[in-house]
């Protein structure tokens, strides 16, 4: 017998990390029953809920690495906090990043910060937003025009030995 809840019963997924919770809202997704389709689904969309409910924002990002980046920038942490970033911390590198399965990035006029804490890498643009990284199985170069127009220099920030 299908057990059967009102679409009052719908929001209950707020309530995360709840076993009742998610029993009621896997059928309220569904149509009542227990499918492996209605629990996929359930559960896809409780989980972008929750990442959209907990997405950072640039300002939390930006307080979250505040320390790292007053010692990168040679600033004071309170002002990044307060003010944020501003177009005078962009040098006109570029931040090239390649990864153990061959995937490569670039991002222009920005640099990169290492958190060996937290195993996390974390590139600031300056027009193109803030991106945060594992930084397992990840390179990272910082690349530039050489003064003496011999092309382009790049100076390793992370290394990763499975990355060329």
């Amino acid at each position: 017998m299908a057990f059967c809840f009102s679409d009052a019963l719908a929001g209950c997924w707020k309530l995360r990390r709840s076993a009742v919770s998610l029993i009621c809202f896997i059928m309220a997704m569904g149509d009542g029953r227990f499918t492996a389709c209605n629990v996929q689904r359930a559960s896809r969309f409780s989980r972008d809920s929750e990442f959209m409910n907990n997405a950072m924002t640039p300002n939390d990002l930006l307080r979250r690495w505040a320390p790292l980046l007053a010692h990168h920038l040679q600033r004071d942490e309170a002002s990044i906090r307060d003010n944020g970033l501003s177009s005078s911390d962009f040098d006109g590198a570029a931040i090239e990043m390649k990864f153990e399965d061959g995937s490569y990035c670039r991002f222009q006029y920005a640099f990169a910060v290492v958190n060996e804490t937290t195993f996390e890498v974390a590139v600031f643009t300056e027009h193109c937003g803030y991106h945060v990284f594992s930084s397992d199985g990840v390179s990272v170069y910082r690349c530039e025009e050489s003064a003496s127009n011999a092309g382009i220099e790049k100076t390793v920030i992370l290394a990763c030995e499975w990355v060329d």
